[in-house]
């Protein structure tokens, strides 16, 4: 964007985002070549900007893999029990 509008990166960037004081016809002219390039922001990239990247994580610990794996143990111990002595 910045090459192909011939303004820096930091200008362009401020444009796009709305900061910084940018003369009215200069912010018209990144967004005409915005809209031209087919230019999509990156969520990825403002989320490591902004350090928000509005993803929600669940947390899991490590006592609801515990459960599972004694469960799973006591299942074998019940089919062992179940089957012949060989």
């Amino acid at each position: 964007m910045a090459e192909a509008t011939g303004l820096s990166v930091t200008t362009v960037s401020h444009a796009l985002r709305g900061k910084g004081q940018i003369a009215p016809a200069t912010r018209d002219r990144v967004r005409r070549a915005a809209e031209e390039l087919g230019y999509r922001p990156d969520p990825v990239a403002r989320g490591l900007v902004s350090g928000r990247t509005g993803i929600l994580g669940q947390p899991t610990s490590g006592v609801s893999r515990a459960r599972r794996s004694a469960r799973r143990a006591d299942q074998d111990r019940r089919v062992l029990a179940l089957r012949p002595a060989l």
